[in-house]
This record gives structure tokens, C-alpha cells and sequence, in this order.
């Protein structure tokens, strides 16, 4: 799944390739001076992507990252199919099962990428007239995709076809989603909303948080943190950002110090705290 995503939106036609390459291959099994050089480059590149993702498949520990390597594979074995079958100049257009199949592939991420501030902001698909109005998108985008890779054009508009639904995509994304992934995903907005509560430059400390938010708020302020979950819990006065509702816990984390709460970021639900210096320390 990881590596078909990954292939989107070109995913169709990389199988497709793949599939014709091994009939081709099989076809001339045994006869090696009958391999041209584009089979031996389409092998190389179908061997490239394959060894990784059966191996990482078959592994006990995979991550999503892991395949990526892989990727550009998909993209070498694309080229040489649309290659041999635009130099061919075969008068056919293509199949009708695999441009429709194609179109709605490309086409589909227009979706999501429209009601991008729903699954943000509230983590669901909506129903009424931002679903209707993405799926006439989409269908209109299938559709005209569709069209133009069955008529004469075929592969030599595929390039295109494929490109235009991308780009509405990424400026859908970009335009209607960008506040909230900011919000949600970013740990600058939480970084200046710390800030603007700071009358002089404090230590900062995470306790329970993600990795993403700790890397993020020593990107945005230019500090190294303290972490709980480590032990490290500083003398002197500081900050502290915490999951939500977890005061009496961290009350018990520094006891005989003074815990008090400053405010909530809702989008990534966290709190941050006061801590005081603890006893023969300086509050500075």
C-alpha cells in the first residue's frame, strides 16, 4: 500500500508497465540477443523497485520510509514504457479499462485535497455540499482525463492530463488547508503563543509530548529542551508543555514546587505550565 501511494498518481500505468515487461521478457526467455536495451534497462528498474518491496514486506520492522529508495524505480520503468510505446507511434489509443482506471487514480486526491481542512480540523469526511462539490470535481477531472487518453492523443497527453488534477490538488492544500495543518502539525504557532506569555527568556521542558512537537520547538526556539520522560527536570524556573488536563501529575513530578497553569493550544492538545525553582535555587 505504502509503495502504491507513493507511485500516485502514475501508479496504473508503473503496473501496467511492469506487467507488459514481463510478458516480453518471458516472451524472449532463452534468446538474450533479442533483449534490446530498453528490456534491460525496464528489468533493471522492475528489479529496483521489486527487491525492496518484497523484502521490507516480508521484514518483522518496516517503516513507511523504507521504501522510498524505491520510488524512483516506479519512475524509470514508467519512462521506458511510455518510450517504447510513443516511438512505436501505434495508431490505437489506449485501452479503455486502463485510461479509466488511470483518471480516476489521478483524479481522486483532488478529494481530500479539497475538504483538506475537515480532516484536519475535525478528522472526518463532510457530507452535504463540500462532499457534493469535491466529487463533481473529481468526476469532471476522471472524466476529461478519461476522454482525452481514449482519443487519438492518448500517451502523448498523458503527461498533461495527469499534471493538471496534481496541481489543483497541491493548491487546493495549499490554499484551504494550510491554516490548520499549520495549527495542528506545526510547532511554530505553539512556539510564539509560549513566547508572547514570557516576560524574560526561560528554559523549556516537554513532558509525554511527540517527537514531531519536542524536534519542532527546538527548531522554533532555538533551544535545547529538558525531557521529564528523561529525568531531566530543571532546578530553576521554566516552562513546561504537557498533555492537556495533566497539572496534578506533574505536580507530583516536582513536588514542594510551584506548578501554574498558563494556557491550552487546542489544535495539538497540550497545555504548558510555570514551574518555580525549586528551594535554594534563584528564580532567575
Amino acid at each position: 500500500p505504502v509503495a502504491a501511494l507513493a507511485l500516485i498518481p502514475w501508479a496504473v500505468f508503473v503496473v501496467a508497465a511492469a506487467v507488459e515487461l514481463a510478458r516480453t521478457v518471458r516472451a524472449k526467455f532463452g534468446a538474450s540477443s533479442n533483449i534490446n536495451i530498453k528490456d534491460r534497462l525496464g528489468s533493471f528498474a522492475a528489479c529496483w523497485l521489486l527487491v525492496p518491496l518484497i523484502f521490507f514486506s516480508i521484514s518483522q520492522s518496516k517503516l513507511p520510509g523504507y521504501i522510498v529508495p524505491a520510488v524512483p524505480a516506479g519512475a524509470l520503468l514508467l519512462a521506458v514504457y511510455l518510450q517504447r510505446h510513443l516511438e512505436a507511434r501505434s495508431p490505437h489509443p489506449i485501452a479503455r479499462w486502463l485510461a479509466i482506471l488511470h483518471a480516476f487514480v489521478a483524479a481522486a486526491p483532488i478529494i481530500p485535497g479539497l475538504l483538506i481542512a475537515y480532516l484536519v480540523e475535525q478528522h472526518r469526511l463532510p457530507g452535504g455540499r463540500p462532499m457534493f462539490v469535491a466529487l463533481a470535481v473529481a468526476f469532471i477531472l476522471c472524466a476529461g482525463i478519461a476522454l482525452t487518453l481514449v482519443s487519438t492523443a492518448g500517451l502523448r497527453m498523458l503527461r498533461f492530463v495527469t499534471l493538471i488534477p496534481i496541481l489543483f490538488t497541491v493548491g487546493a492544500v495549499l490554499k484551504l488547508g494550510s491554516p490548520g495543518l499549520d495549527q495542528s502539525l506545526s510547532a511554530r504557532p505553539l512556539a510564539v503563543e509560549i513566547a508572547s506569555m514570557e516576560s524574560h527568556p526561560l528554559p523549556l521542558a516537554i513532558y509525554h509530548v511527540s517527537r514531531e512537537l519536542e524536534y519542532g520547538l527546538t527548531f522554533y526556539r532555538n533551544q535545547s529542551l529538558f525531557n521529564y520522560d528523561w529525568g531531566q527536570i530543571p532546578a530553576q524556573e521554566h516552562l513546561l508543555v504537557a498533555p492537556e488536563n495533566s497539572q496534578s501529575e506533574i505536580a507530583g513530578l516536582v513536588p514542594g514546587r510551584r506548578v501554574s497553569y498558563l494556557g491550552r493550544f487546542a489544535p495539538q492538545h497540550v497545555d504548558y505550565y510555570w514551574i518555580a525553582a525549586a528551594s535554594g535555587n534563584s528564580a532567575r
